[in-house]
């Protein structure tokens, strides 16, 4: 498959999930806390000084948009180099479909764990145990290879409004989605923005 058909087919499956239902826009702007429940395995366990050695893992994570800017000049960092023709293969998808497939991937440091704190106090439970808070079910809990996947919605502007605070000051490290966050960037009438990373 070359990438016009690859393109061609991404955008005819994403409109058969439009069309059938499965993919539905949010009628309100959110957030989205994803959560993980894993293990380690003992490996890698044994690797870890035995104070922070546990049976269970629970890890956070924030699904939002972000502005754009060129990596480098602001808040956001790359470690990858990316190449011109992938770049454009994925802003002609991202073009044709009118939305990223998947998210990029980054991290920030936090040594007080503020936004964890805010995700635990939100949903009513202490990491890395699970208690599922009547009031607020996630909209996603599936078991994927041995671990346990969540996703949950904040549409209260005053959660948002909090998290953005926390986060405005943040420098971010992209870990995976260079090109996407590059394609992001493209300028159409001057062609390619120059990204060095």
């Amino acid at each position: 498959m070359d990438r016009d058909e690859f393109i061609e087919h991404a955008k005819k499956n994403l409109d058969g999930l439009v069309e059938s239902g499965i993919l539905v826009k949010r009628e309100r702007p959110a957030f989205y806390i994803y959560g993980i429940m894993y293990t380690l395995s003992p490996v890698i366990l044994a690797q870890l000084p035995e104070k922070s050695r546990r049976s269970q893992y629970f890890a956070f994570g924030l699904v939002c948009l972000v502005k754009v800017e060129e990596l480098g000049e602001g808040k956001y960092r790359g470690h990858e180099n990316i190449f011109e023709i992938n770049t454009k293969e994925r802003y002609r998808l991202m073009k044709a479909a009118m939305m990223n497939f998947s998210p990029i991937a980054a991290e920030y440091s936090m040594p007080d764990h503020a936004l964890n704190n805010l995700f635990e106090e939100y949903l009513g439970f202490k990491r890395p145990h699970f208690e599922s808070h009547p009031e607020r079910p996630p909209l996603v809990d599936v078991n994927l290879n041995g671990s346990r996947h969540f996703l949950w919605e904040i549409t209260e502007i005053h959660v948002i409004d909090k998290i953005m605070k926390m986060v405005s000051g943040l420098k971010i490290l992209i870990l995976d989605g260079h090109h996407r966050y590059t394609a992001s960037n493209i300028d159409e009438e001057n062609g390619m923005v120059s990204n060095i990373l």
